[in-house]
C-alpha cells in the first residue's frame, strides 16, 4: 500500500512538473526543456555568498566581485584574491575588463579606490581630486575613463590621470563611447553627449522613482541600451531613446547580451527578482520558480557558450543552457577540426549550406558567411587566441569555442 502512494506521489509531482514545464514553453518558446541552475557558494570555494559583479575576461575566466574578495573561476575552480593579493580592499562592487584583458576591481560605497589585475594586484594610484570611483569606460584607443565622485570623469592615457569634465548636477553614475567614438553619459536622470569639448544635454529620462542603478551599455550591434531604476530605453539610431517597458516591483542592476544579441536584466527584489529577457518582441522572466532561487540579482554575465551566470546576495548560479536561443542541436553530431586551429580548419557533421558567423570575446563579428561540410575555412588573418563560433543548419544552431594558435 504504502509503494502505490508514493507512487501516486511521485506520479503527482511529475505531472505538475510537467504542466509547469509547458506553460514555460508556451511563454518563451525558444526555452530548452532541460535548463536548470546550478549554485556556487563559499562551500565550492567563493570567499563570499554575497556576489556583487560578474565579469568574462578574454580568455574565458570568470571573475566575480564580492563582499569579502575577488575570485576567478576557470570552468572548474576558484582562485581568490584579497587584500594580502594587492587589493585596496576586499569589499569589491563591481568590475570591469579592458581591451588589454587588465582586471579592474572597483570598491564599493564603504571602501572606495581601485585596483588593477596584471599578472598580479596592484593598488591603482589616483589622484588625491579622484575621490570614489565607480565606473570604469574605454576608449578604442586603450585610455581608461573613471566615473568618481561629484559628477567628474577623469581620463587615464597609461602615464597619467587627468580631469576630462564635471557634470553641471554633479552626479554622473555611468558612461560609454558609441562606434563613432562619441561619448554617452548618464547623469541622474538625464542623458548628456560629449563630442570634443562640448557636454549637450540630449534627453530627460525617468526612472520612476524606483531603485538608484543608472547604467548605459552597448549591445553587440552597437545599439545604447539605458537603465534607468526600473525604467529600460533603447536607441537604435542613436537620435531617438524609446522606452520599452518599466517594473514597479523591483529595479533593474546589470544588463548583458547573449551571442543572439538577446538582452538579460538583472532585478533585484527579494520577493520577485531574477532575470528578465527581450528577444526585440517578446518579454520572458526567469525566477524561484525555474530554479533561480536567489532573486536578489546584482550582476549578470553571459559565456560563449550562451549559459547565463548571475551573482545575486546568496551565491553565483549558472544556467544549464542558453534561455533564449533556438535549440541547440547535439554536439557529438559534428566535428571541428583542427581545433585548436594553425591557419585553417573545417567542420563536418551537417547537411547542405550552414551560416558561419565567428566573433572574438567582445562579442566583435569576425566571420559571417555560408558554408558547406568539410569546406576548407581560413583563420591566417587571426591572432591567436579564443573566439565563438556560432553554426546554423537546417537541423539547429552549434555553439562552440574556437582556439586560433
Amino acid at each position: 500500500m504504502k509503494k502505490i502512494i508514493l507512487l501516486f506521489l511521485s506520479l503527482s509531482i511529475f505531472l505538475i512538473g510537467q504542466a509547469q514545464f509547458l506553460k514555460k514553453i508556451n511563454n518563451n518558446a525558444n526555452v530548452e526543456a532541460t535548463l536548470s541552475w546550478t549554485k556556487f557558494t563559499t562551500v565550492d570555494g567563493l570567499p563570499s555568498n554575497a556576489i556583487k559583479d560578474v565579469i568574462f575576461d578574454k580568455d574565458g575566466n570568470l571573475w566575480i566581485a564580492t563582499s569579502s574578495g575577488v575570485s576567478k573561476y576557470n570552468g572548474t575552480t576558484f582562485q581568490n584574491y584579497t587584500v594580502s593579493d594587492g587589493l585596496h580592499s576586499n569589499a569589491i562592487g563591481r568590475m570591469y575588463c579592458d581591451h588589454l584583458n587588465r582586471i579592474w576591481a572597483i570598491g564599493d560605497y564603504s571602501s572606495p579606490g581601485l585596483s588593477v589585475y596584471n599578472n598580479g594586484w596592484q593598488t591603482f594610484n589616483l589622484n588625491n581630486s579622484v575621490s570614489n570611483p565607480g565606473y570604469l569606460f574605454q576608449d578604442a584607443a586603450n585610455n581608461i575613463y573613471i566615473v568618481a565622485g561629484q559628477g567628474n570623469i577623469y581620463k587615464y592615457n597609461g602615464t597619467q590621470v587627468d580631469s576630462l569634465f564635471q557634470a553641471p548636477d554633479k552626479r554622473i553614475s555611468s558612461a560609454i563611447f558609441d562606434l563613432n567614438g562619441i561619448m554617452w553619459v548618464i547623469s541622474y536622470e538625464k542623458l548628456l553627449k560629449y563630442s570634443g569639448n562640448t557636454l549637450v544635454e540630449t534627453k530627460t529620462l525617468t526612472s520612476n522613482g524606483v531603485g538608484s542603478t543608472y547604467i548605459i551599455e552597448k549591445d553587440k550591434l552597437g545599439k545604447l541600451w539605458i537603465l534607468m531604476g526600473n525604467s529600460l530605453y533603447k536607441s537604435d539610431d542613436l537620435s531617438t531613446f524609446n522606452l520599452l517597458g518599466t517594473t514597479t516591483s523591483n529595479y533593474y542592476m546589470d544588463v548583458a547580451f547573449d551571442s543572439q544579441n538577446n538582452i538579460y536584466l538583472g532585478r533585484y527584489s527579494k520577493a520577485n527578482g531574477g532575470i528578465k529577457t527581450y528577444d526585440g518582441t517578446t518579454w520572458g522572466a526567469y525566477a524561484a520558480s525555474e530554479g533561480l532561487t536567489g532573486q536578489t540579482v546584482q550582476a549578470v554575465a553571459i559565456g560563449v557558450d550562451d549559459k547565463v551566470w548571475v551573482g545575486a546576495d546568496d551565491g553565483l548560479y549558472r544556467s544549464s543552457a542558453s534561455i533564449t536561443s533556438v535549440v541547440n542541436i547535439n554536439k557529438n553530431n559534428y566535428i571541428i577540426y583542427p581545433n585548436p586551429v594553425l591557419g585553417a580548419f573545417r567542420i563536418k557533421g551537417f547537411n547542405g549550406v550552414a551560416k558561419l558567423t565567428l566573433m572574438d570575446m567582445n562579442g566583435k563579428t569576425l566571420i559571417k558567411t555560408q558554408v558547406a561540410e568539410n569546406e576548407n575555412i581560413l583563420l591566417n588573418f587571426l591572432p591567436g587566441g579564443l573566439y565563438f563560433l556560432k553554426l546554423e543548419t537546417s537541423s539547429g544552431v552549434i555553439v562552440d569555442k574556437l582556439v586560433k594558435q
